[in-house]
């Protein structure tokens, strides 16, 4: 049971979610547009430094609340947030590219026994992570920047490893699951659960190297923001 909804943590935007991003972002707009494809290049691009226009990328849409902005938009977003709350697990949790924190301190305050780590390549991010935690009283959150796909030990291990999103900014979709899931190895313990959850379809397999299929949870909707369906997944495996 949830000691508090998605939506009382963060109250939904109803407006007109293109001309509200065109106002706040002003004549950045030319800065903001094209940088999200240097955030969904390939995993190889991604490796060999593009981490400048990345940074560029997350620094506006921080600073001019558009993270923010999009997910209240997001019709799905409580379904996804309040799903993942359901699967978490243990008293060790590190959230893989948490961005601004706000999913990773709707978990936190959900599970405060529970100690809780963000991981983001952004420090503007994380400062806006920091700056959420603060403001909702949060103490059980600690952040590291950092590309967590590069790491070359661990800091510590999880019980429960959530992706959100993250998989899909970081690598192609296809293919490339079993990389991502051997690239969060040493940040997990045997029996731990790794939560990958985003807009993508169902991954290939029921099991890979080390990893089995233990839940997979889907919804559709219609998003008037884009004005058509997405379908949304959460697919949940754990350490064998």
């Amino acid at each position: 049971m949830l000691s508090m909804k998605f939506s009382e943590y963060l109250a939904p935007f109803e407006g007109d979610l293109r001309n509200e991003c065109l106002r706040r972002l002003g004549s950045n707009l030319s800065d903001f547009s094209g940088m999200k494809e240097d955030v969904l290049r390939s995993f190889d691009l991604y490796r060999r430094g593009r981490l400048r226009t990345v940074q560029e990328f997350y620094r506006l849409a921080v600073s001019k609340g558009i993270i923010d902005l999009t997910v209240r938009a997001n019709p799905i977003a409580p379904w996804l947030a309040e799903n993942i709350c359901e699967e978490i697990e243990g008293r060790c949790v590190i959230d893989v590219g948490c961005c601004d924190g706000t999913f990773t301190v709707f978990y936190a305050i959900n599970h405060p026994r529970t100690n809780f780590v963000g991981i983001d390549l952004s420090e503007d991010a994380l400062v806006a992570a920091k700056r959420r935690a603060e403001d909702h009283s949060v103490t059980n959150t600690s952040w590291v920047c950092a590309d967590a796909m590069t790491l070359d030990a661990p800091f510590t291990r999880a019980d429960t490893v959530i992706a959100q999103h993250s998989l899909y900014q970081m690598l192609p979709w296809d293919g490339h699951e079993s990389l991502f899931l051997e690239r969060l190895a040493p940040f997990v313990r045997q029996d731990s659960k790794i939560v990958i959850a985003g807009n993508r379809r169902r991954l290939n397999e029921r099991k890979y190297n080390g990893y089995e299929l233990c839940n997979y949870r889907t919804e559709k909707t219609f998003d008037p923001n884009i004005e058509r369906e997405l379908s949304y997944e959460i697919v949940v495996f754990r350490r064998v």
